[in-house]
């Protein structure tokens, strides 16, 4: 039997994961001294209340090796094969705890992927492999699937404020007000673990022009899902699905919440798009 694993950066809640027939392995969020695990100890709603509150931004955490030896073990001595989806190594430590965690099973079939996207993106992958295993695919023939469409993966997100952007580093606090005052919406872009600027737009509806313009230029897998996401509100994101950004690229849509890895640096008010390039 193959099982999937996956980690909370995936924004796959336990209850879906268990509708899946997956693993979480969750990550934590820490606001100053108080400690909570991804998605189990705090709801998204919870959490971006907080961020809205925070003076600074919270503190997240990888899973440690033991998170993963504890769901690894059953499937181990089962003989079952493992498939580890996780958020990108450029992002996180999460893809090293769990390799470290494989080598406590020597013998073991478990194969760590390196997904090079999170939220979003990192659930557009998982529900591939999800997809793939229920095809009756081989571990390996998954593996290699799944490893190549990684490099695929594409998101595109409005940032609504420019605030934890400029919070975590990413933006000094002079463009931070200047933008803000001038009314420019950046448009971030994650692609293969990097996180860069795609360009700048007046207002939501010239960042929603300006996504619309990157799918032509990178255009999604015909007929493949799409996953739409949001941060805390969803009046932006329902928006976004009804402007031409997603309604020209004909595909399937599945809606997210964007989760708080992600979600720590975007802020409240975000909405973006993952899909697989063409």
């Amino acid at each position: 039997m193959i099982r999937i694993v996956t980690d909370s950066a995936s924004d796959i809640g336990q209850k879906e994961a268990l509708s899946l027939g997956i693993d979480v392995a969750p990550l934590s969020v820490a606001f100053g001294e108080s400690v909570y695990m991804d998605g189990i100890g705090m709801t998204a709603e919870e959490f971006y209340k907080r961020l809205a509150l925070a003076d600074e931004l919270p503190r997240t955490s990888q899973p440690c090796p033991d998170t993963f030896a504890a769901i690894f073990a059953p499937y181990a001595e089962a003989g079952d094969e493992i498939i580890c989806v996780l958020i990108a190594s450029k992002l996180s430590g999460t893809c090293q705890s769990a390799l470290i965690a494989s080598g406590l099973f020597p013998g073991a079939n478990i194969t760590v992927i390196d997904s090079r996207t999170a939220s979003i993106g990192e659930r557009l992958l998982v529900s591939e492999a999800v997809r793939l295993r229920d095809a009756g695919m081989s571990a390996h023939e998954m593996a290699q699937t799944l490893d190549a469409l990684a490099g695929k993966v594409r998101i595109y997100a409005m940032v609504a404020t420019l605030r934890y952007l400029r919070m975590g580093g990413r933006l000094s606090a002079a463009a931070s007000a200047a933008g803000t005052l001038l009314g420019v919406t950046p448009v971030i872009c994650l692609t293969n673990g990097e996180l860069t600027v795609a360009g700048k737009a007046r207002g939501r509806k010239g960042a929603f022009v300006l996504i619309a313009g990157k799918l032509c230029a990178f255009p999604p897998k015909p007929g493949a899902s799409m996953v739409c996401g949001y941060a805390g509100e969803r009046a932006n994101m329902d928006a976004f699905i009804e402007s031409e950004a997603i309604s020209s690229a004909a595909c399937p849509v599945v809606e997210s919440v964007i989760g708080s890895v992600i979600g720590t640096h975007i802020g409240p008010g975000a909405c973006g798009v993952a899909y697989f390039e063409e």
